[in-house]
């Protein structure tokens, strides 16, 4: 899974893999909305709020390990 991220040095956007996300608590948003905490394979920690289609894309994509 990657994410967007705007880098002005691409003029635009570059891609970047996410290598861990969480899901943080928000009582605020929208029905179906979720935010959650990414972790990028560049070192950088992001908070996002993703509609139920991206959510959906980004949990679909991992392996449940207990």
């Amino acid at each position: 899974m990657f994410a967007e991220i705007k880098d002005s040095s691409y003029f635009g956007y570059k891609k970047v893999a996410i290598v861990e996300f969480e899901r943080v608590k928000d009582e605020q948003l929208i029905y179906g909305d979720r935010r959650y905490r990414l972790t990028l394979a560049n070192s950088r920690v992001t908070e996002v709020v993703l509609n139920k289609v991206e959510w959906e894309k980004l949990e679909a994509d991992s392996v449940r390990v207990l």
